[in-house]
């Protein structure tokens, strides 16, 4: 719901990406033109080639970073 009344979303822990997909589903539902979600974990996602291209369908600029404070 959340999602669908932003432009942009931001995940800290994306983990496997079972919630990026509800988060790419709202922004896609909210009938903006520019919509923006930025993912960011300690470890790589596996399936975030997967969900960049669903973003890519549905006009939302995507991009996962790993990332890990020292």
């Amino acid at each position: 719901k959340y999602a669908s009344e932003c432009t942009s979303v931001g995940e800290f822990g994306v983990r496997g990406g079972v919630s990026t997909f509800g988060l790419l589903y709202g922004l896609s539902t909210n009938g903006v033109d520019v919509k923006k979600y930025v993912g960011v974990d300690i470890n790589y996602c596996p399936i975030s080639e997967q969900m960049k291209v669903i973003a890519a369908e549905n006009s939302i600029d995507y991009q996962f970073f790993q990332f890990q404070m020292v």
